[in-house]
């Protein structure tokens, strides 16, 4: 988390570095820093280089930049998102990010319940040999 500024994904007028949720449009909110910090924490050791992760309801495409850190240049990260808006503002913040970003990336707009439907089935069947994260 310390690589990926979080003041690249909110608005300007937001309070990015305080511990609370801040809005970021659409009726959304960019989560509390500590409660991306738990995720992340609890995912620590399953999200290692060359893993791929699936971000459902990405938002401001924080977690997926975070995620891109930690899976490196091997790795992959898609963020699904059912807001428009919200996943061209995420685009828009993933370029501000691009330093940090280590892995490839896609944010697409979609129904999460529907890809976590699809793509369940396939992942248990497929018996990946890297870690898949969703």
């Amino acid at each position: 988390m310390t690589a990926v500024d979080r003041k690249w994904f909110v608005p300007p007028e937001a309070h990015a570095y305080q511990d609370s949720p801040q809005y970021i449009g659409s009726n959304a909110t960019i989560s509390a820093p500590h409660m991306h910090a738990h995720a992340l924490s609890s995912l620590e050791s399953k999200l290692r280089p060359g893993s791929r992760a699936l971000d459902v309801g990405s938002g401001s495409g924080y977690l997926v930049a975070c995620m891109s850190a930690m899976v490196g240049p091997t790795g992959l990260v898609v963020g699904v998102e059912h807001v428009d808006k919200l996943v061209k503002m995420s685009l828009a913040n993933m370029e501000k990010a691009k330093s940090v970003i280590k892995s490839p990336y896609e944010i697409h707009v979609s129904d999460g319940r529907l890809v976590c439907y699809a793509l369940f089935p396939l992942l248990i069947a497929l018996k990946p040999k890297k870690n898949v994260i969703i």
